[in-house]
Order: structure tokens, then sequence, then C-alpha cells
């Protein structure tokens, strides 16, 4: 839904002809259920309630850094001030409303004193969904710390500089050629590099703004300081790994219906492995998957997703990222496409650029395992990659494996007709170990009963094969 006139977002009653939006969505339903209950909870919870709820229905995460990138950059003509620029959308998936907003033409507006800068807490208690948000110490101290991610990452003068230099080269041989202009090339030059330009075209003049260089460098310095007055102290990003410690190992793009490799949901969604080259275990906090180079923060890791040393985690590529588990918010093109696996400063750790049509239940995998260049291949889902390899599944049978029954409820067996296997280890679905023995039997009851349900994947290692299969707990 769009807002089209001025909202602080009050509670109004439950008539939605109370409020200034209108329906973008469910228009033929006039359906307006969400935004009302919406409304209604962000004014009318208690305390304690909105705490534990908010989450629940909001995409918090994602606004917080919204309000930000609004604050920081004195974005007046939104919600913080003026109350409107803004969509609300609810996904039916998550069952969340999401925070979108639009029109940023007034943005980076400050005079050379900085006197109305917008507070970093807003402080303002009309403006009721931030005041509630940033009245709980949590999201308040999770909303500090996005805003020195920005200050440190993005809002620097060695990142947007350049870009500003740019974007004036890119226009400056051609402007006065030009009708219609609004401002003298003499304008834009002032208004990027100059101490203060004429920022209004309309109107009276001599309205005097920052340049936008020095906008960038008095503002970062005054928000800094408003951070420092908040006793809050902004966390040094720790370094990246290196380039490829963990890479993109195996990728399919093409997973067909009722093929072995499906994710918790029994859904045959595309999935990307990787693989940890190192022999330590490694957190994924702050690391991004991403299809595009032009938005390699697409998708973000849990921040307790880890990969295991010299091990395996998988991704599924489905836009599913409300589902249990890793589920990353886009698909793979099984025509061509990127992976980008970044660290959250920008640092690629590994990428792939594939142009080859992807062959049904077939997987691009690097050879030799973890180091090599991809090839086309057959399956060797979160286990090792080989050339040589046949079907991971026929593989079971060729090297005299067998395990029964699967789905399982209570005690997984397992038989070992040929070459027994020296090591089995079983994972879930986020690449945690849940179970883990040598052995050296021929035959192996596992119990399961107290495991919660879901999918699991075993893998068996001797001195001869590796071979790994799905079971499912019920």
């Amino acid at each position: 839904m769009e807002k089209y006139g001025e909202s602080s977002l009050h509670w109004l009653g439950s008539n939605p002809s109370n409020y200034s939006f209108e329906l973008k969505t469910n228009e033929s339903e006039n359906d307006w259920t969400k935004f009302i209950e919406f409304i209604e909870f962000i004014n009318n919870s208690s305390n304690i309630d909105f705490k534990d709820g908010i989450e629940n229905i909001f995409d918090l995460d994602e606004y917080l850094r919204i309000l930000a990138v609004d604050i920081l950059i004195n974005n007046w003509d939104s919600y913080i001030e003026h109350g409107r620029n803004w969509y609300l959308y609810h996904e039916p998936k998550t069952n969340k409303m999401h925070w979108i907003p639009w029109d940023y033409n007034f943005a980076f507006d400050r005079s050379p004193t900085g006197y109305e800068d917008i507070n970093i807490l807003l402080n303002n208690p009309e403006k009721i969904l931030v005041d509630r948000i940033l009245n709980v110490p949590e999201f308040k101290e999770r909303y500090l710390n996005y805003m020195c991610e920005i200050l440190a990452l993005n809002f620097t003068e060695a990142r947007l500089n350049p870009i500003l230099d740019a974007e004036l080269d890119l226009i400056d041989d051609d402007w006065d050629s030009a009708s219609n202009n609004f401002f003298s090339l003499t304008d834009l030059q002032d208004e990027i590099n100059g101490t203060t330009w004429n920022g209004s075209p309309v109107g009276p003049v001599g309205v005097p703004f920052q340049g936008l260089k020095l906008f960038i460098t008095d503002r970062k310095f005054s928000m800094e300081t408003e951070i420092a007055n908040q006793s809050y102290s902004c966390t040094t990003l720790a370094d990246a790994i290196n380039n490829q410690d963990v890479v993109i190992n195996e990728f399919m793009a093409k997973n067909m219906e009722a093929s072995p490799w499906s994710d918790q949901d029994n859904e045959n969604d595309d999935w990307i492995e990787l693989y940890n080259n190192t022999s330590s275990s490694i957190s994924l906090e702050n690391y991004f998957l991403s299809d595009s180079p032009s938005f390699i923060h697409k998708w973000e890791f849990p921040a307790d997703a880890t990969i295991p040393a010299n091990g395996y985690l998988i991704i599924w590529a489905d836009k599913d990222p409300q589902q249990t588990g890793l589920h990353a918010k886009f698909n793979l093109d099984s025509d061509g496409d990127e992976l980008i696996l970044s660290y959250l400063d920008g640092t690629i750790i590994d990428s792939v650029d594939y142009t080859d049509e992807q062959a049904e239940n077939k997987s691009l995998s690097r050879i030799p395992n973890g180091t090599g260049n991809f090839i086309a291949a057959d399956i060797t889902f979160n286990t090792e990659n080989s050339n040589d390899s046949a079907d991971i599944y026929e593989n079971m049978l060729n090297v005299g494996i067998k395990l029964y029954p699967n789905p399982v409820n209570t005690t997984l067996h397992i038989n070992f007709s040929e070459v027994i296997a020296s090591q089995i280890s079983i994972i879930d679905v986020l690449g945690k170990e849940i179970f883990a023995t040598d052995n050296n039997l021929n035959n192996l009851n596992i119990n399961v009963s107290n495991w919660n349900s879901g999918i699991y994947f075993i893998r068996f290692r001797s001195d001869s094969y590796t071979v790994s299969q799905k079971i499912i707990v019920k």
C-alpha cells in the first residue's frame, strides 16, 4: 500500500478510510486486514508485547537499516519528518510487513552550520514507529550498530568522492548544450566540490546548502559524535577471510522434480555448495551470497551460520528466505549466471561466471575439489567432488551400503556388505554435525528417536570411497 498523504502511523481506528493510504495489492478484495493489524499493534501493544512481537509481523532489521540511512543523509521528506514517501508491503509467505522507501530528492540537505541535522535517535514521540523501536534497548543497540557499519564501510570519502567525480565528469561536457536545466554547470560543480551552493532551483534564491563532499565529511563527523554521546562504541569489523578460504564448490541450477536432492520441505530447488579449504571452522557472519555483481549483498548469511573445517555447506537458491535453513533470496539461471561470495566490506571471497546451459540433474563442480576449475559433472551433493564418480546414490549400492528404513522414526539400520566405512557422520540442513563416529562394524544401528523431524545427510568414508545420502527423520 502506498502512502499518499502525511502520516505518523497513529491509531485512528479500524476504518481504513481514516488513513491516508491506498491499496496497491489486494485491490479487488479491498483487504486492509494486515495494515490495520500492524497499526493497532505498534500503537496499542504493551512494551513487553511490542518487544516480543514486532519482529513476527515486521522486517525490523530491514527497517533499521533504512532508518539509519534516512537520518544520516537528513532525508526529511520521509516518515521521519513529513510522514510520507514510503510503501508498506505485506509479504504473504513470511506474513510480515516490509518498509519500501522512495523519493530521496530532498536528501543531503545541510546548511553550513548543520543546525537542522536530524538527531541520531530522532527524539520525536510523534513518530510512533521509530519511538517505540528505539525505546527497546536491544533494538536501539542494533540500530546503532547498523549506523556504525554504514559510517565505516559506505559513508566514506574514499568510497563516495570518486563516485561523485565520475558523475560530474559524465555530464560536464554536455551540460550547457542541454535545455530546461534548473542549474548551471557552475551550480553542479559547487554542489559536488564547493563549500556551499544554491540549492533552490525555484522560489527564493540564495538558500545555501553544503557541497556534497563537505556534507559527507561533516555529517560523518557529527554522526560519530552523536554515537559517542550515546555511550556506544562502534565495534571494529574483523578482517575478511582470505580469498578462496571458502569457495563456491558445486552448484545445481536444473534440479528436476522428484530428484534425490531436496530441501527440508522436500522441494527440488536450485542449490549451492560451499567448501571450507581451511583446517578451522569459519563463521559466516557478515558474509553474503549474490547472483548480481551490482548487488553483491543480496542475501546475508545468518549470524550463527558456520562452515566446518574442510567441510561443506548447502544453500538453497529458491527465493524462499523464510524457510527453515539456509535459503537465499535468488534462483540460479540454468542458461548462465554469476555467483559471488563476499564480505560486508565488499571483499570478494570467491565468484564464478558460467555461460553454458546446465543439463537436468547435473551440476558444475570444482575438480579437484575446492581448488579446481568448474566442469559439468554428476552430483556429489555435500561431499567431495570427483570427475570419475558415478551418480552418488548409485555409488551407495556399488560400494555395498544399505540403510533402512528411510524415512526413519526411531532406529536407522546400516549394513556394509563389502568395504566397511571407517567414518560415518550426519549433518542437518544447516550444515551442523549431529552425529559422528569411527566404525569397524558390518552392521550399525543409530538411534534417531530424539532428533528433530527433518532432512539430514549421512556421509560414509573409507580409504576407497566417500559417499553420501539424504535421510528423513519423521
